[in-house]
C-alpha cells in the first residue's frame, strides 16, 4: 500500500498546487461584493481574454454544459459585465463580448491580484525568485511531456493552446499601457 501511495504523490502535489493557485486568485477577489460566484469570475476572465468567443467554445473552455453557461452568462449580462450578440455570418452562433464596465472590473481585480502576489513574492530574495521561476519552468516542461500541457507557456503560443490544445476565438481586451 505504501508503494501505491508514493506512486501517486505527484498527483496529490499537482492537486495541491492547483488549489493553492486558485486560492491565490479567489482570496484576492471579493466575490460577494461583486455579486459573483467563482464560475462567474472564471467565465468573465475567459470572455475578457477572448471577447467575441462563441457560446459553444466558452462552454468547452469553462467545462460546463450549455444550459449552465447560458445561466452564467445571463447573470454577467444582467450585471452589465458582458453582452451576447448573434454572429453576423451565422445567426445560429451567439458570441459573447466584454463591456467597458466588465473590462474596468477585470482590470481592477487583476491589479489587486498582481499587487498582492507581488507583495508576497517580494519577501523572497532575487535568487529565490529566480529559483521559483526555474522550478515553474521545469514543472511546465514535465507537464508538457506528460501531455497535461500542450505547449510551453513561455512560448509565443497562447495559454488556451497550452491547456486546450487549440486557440479559442475572440480577441483579448485591450490592456492599459501600464500593464504592458
Amino acid at each position: 500500500m505504501a508503494e501505491h501511495k508514493e506512486e501517486y504523490k505527484e498527483i496529490e502535489l499537482f492537486g495541491e498546487l492547483f488549489v493553492l493557485f486558485m486560492q491565490t486568485v479567489f482570496t484576492n477577489v471579493n466575490l460577494k461584493k461583486l455579486h459573483l460566484t467563482s464560475l462567474n469570475l472564471v467565465t468573465m476572465m475567459l470572455i475578457y481574454g477572448h471577447s467575441g468567443i462563441s457560446m459553444s467554445e466558452l462552454a468547452e473552455a469553462d467545462g460546463v454544459s450549455m444550459p449552465q453557461l447560458s445561466r452564467t452568462v445571463g447573470k454577467l449580462e444582467h450585471l452589465g459585465l458582458v453582452e451576447r450578440r448573434h454572429n453576423q455570418d451565422n445567426r445560429r452562433i451567439v458570441n459573447v463580448y466584454h463591456t467597458d464596465k466588465g473590462q474596468e472590473l477585470a482590470e481592477e481585480q487583476a491589479d489587486i491580484i498582481k499587487g498582492n502576489l507581488a507583495g508576497k513574492l517580494s519577501t523572497l530574495s532575487d535568487g529565490e525568485r529566480k529559483e521559483l521561476q526555474d522550478h515553474f519552468t521545469a514543472a511546465l516542461a514535465l507537464l508538457k511531456k506528460a501531455g497535461i500541457v500542450k505547449i510551453m507557456a513561455n512560448s509565443h503560443a497562447s495559454l488556451d493552446e497550452a491547456i486546450l490544445g487549440r486557440k479559442l476565438s475572440g480577441t483579448p481586451a485591450e490592456l492599459r499601457e501600464n500593464d504592458c
